[in-house]
C-alpha cells in the first residue's frame, strides 16, 4: 500500500468523520489495480443495517457504482443493494433490504476515471 500523503490512503479514513481525508484504492508503480475495489467494515457487534450512506472525495468523484454487502461472519456475504454515485460532493444516501449482520461491504464495480477509486466517508444506518 502506498500512502498519497498525510490525508490520503488508508481505508480507515472512510471512518473518521473528516470530509478532508480520504481512502484511495491501492496502487503502485503508477498503476492502479482493476475494479472491483472493497472496503470492508467491522461493526464491532451485529446490528440490523437499514441504509448507507457515501460521500465522494472532495475535488475527485471517482466512484461510479457498485453493491452492499452484509456478513456475520465475514465469509458468507449477501448482497443488500446497490449503488450509483452521482459526481458530486455531499452525502449520497442508499437504501438497503433491511439486514443484520457485523460487517459490511462496499463493493466498489465501475468507476468515473478508469479503474481509480476514492470516498471520504462512508456511513452506516439501522438498528441495534
Amino acid at each position: 500500500t502506498r500512502e498519497l500523503g498525510q490525508n490520503s490512503g488508508p481505508a480507515d479514513r472512510v471512518l473518521d468523520g473528516d470530509l478532508k481525508t480520504y481512502w484511495h484504492s491501492i496502487w503502485s508503480n503508477g498503476q492502479y489495480h482493476d475494479l472491483p475495489h472493497e472496503l470492508i467494515i467491522d461493526a464491532q457487534k451485529e446490528h440490523t443495517f437499514t441504509q448507507f450512506a457515501l460521500v465522494q472525495r472532495e475535488g475527485s468523484n471517482y466512484v461510479k457504482a457498485g453493491k452492499f454487502l452484509i456478513s456475520s461472519d465475514k465469509e458468507h456475504w449477501e448482497t443488500v443493494g446497490s449503488f450509483s454515485l452521482k459526481q458530486e460532493s455531499g452525502s449520497q444516501v442508499f437504501g438497503i433490504i433491511p439486514t443484520k449482520g457485523r460487517y459490511f461491504k462496499v463493493l466498489i464495480t465501475e468507476s468515473y476515471s478508469g479503474t481509480n477509486s476514492a470516498l471520504a466517508e462512508v456511513y452506516a444506518y439501522g438498528l441495534k
